[in-house]
Parts: structure tokens; C-alpha cells; sequence
């Protein structure tokens, strides 16, 4: 059985995951739209950033941990405010 303050990290921590996704993707897009003018050159920056985005979200959940799962969020957070 898993502990109620566990379940309740873990949704803490997936809630603030997911907002930083999406803070970062839109960032991103902003930044393709207003200061790249090649379309490859665009497209290449939202792969990478896709890239980035996919492995955070395998990273946490492939990690039970909640220390880690934290450090995984904050180091998503250390980016998206880059």
C-alpha cells in the first residue's frame, strides 16, 4: 500500500512537471516565431526542444523516488526560467 503523502507528492510534483512543460513550449515557440528566420532552423530548435521535454518527462517516470522526481523538476524549472 502506498502512503496518502506520497500519492500526494507525486501529483505535487506531476502537476508542476506539467506546467513547466508547458511554459517551456511556449516559450520556445515564441522564440522560433520572433527571432529565427530560417523554417529549418526553427524546426531543428522545437525537435531539440521536444527532445529536452521527452526526456524529462521519461526521467520522471521511470524514478519512484520523490527526491529525485523533485530534483528532476527543479532542474526542468532551472530551464524553462534560462
Amino acid at each position: 500500500m502506498i502512503p496518502m503523502a506520497y500519492n500526494s507528492a507525486l501529483t505535487n510534483f506531476r502537476y508542476d512537471l506539467n506546467n513547466y512543460i508547458v511554459e517551456l513550449r511556449r516559450i520556445s515557440n515564441l522564440a522560433a516565431t520572433f527571432l529565427m528566420k530560417s523554417d529549418i532552423t526553427k524546426m531543428q530548435y522545437l525537435n531539440d526542444i521536444e527532445n529536452d521535454i521527452f526526456d524529462y518527462g521519461t526521467r520522471f517516470n521511470n524514478e519512484r523516488n520523490p527526491y529525485i522526481q523533485r530534483e528532476i523538476v527543479f532542474e526542468l524549472k532551472r530551464e524553462v526560467d534560462l
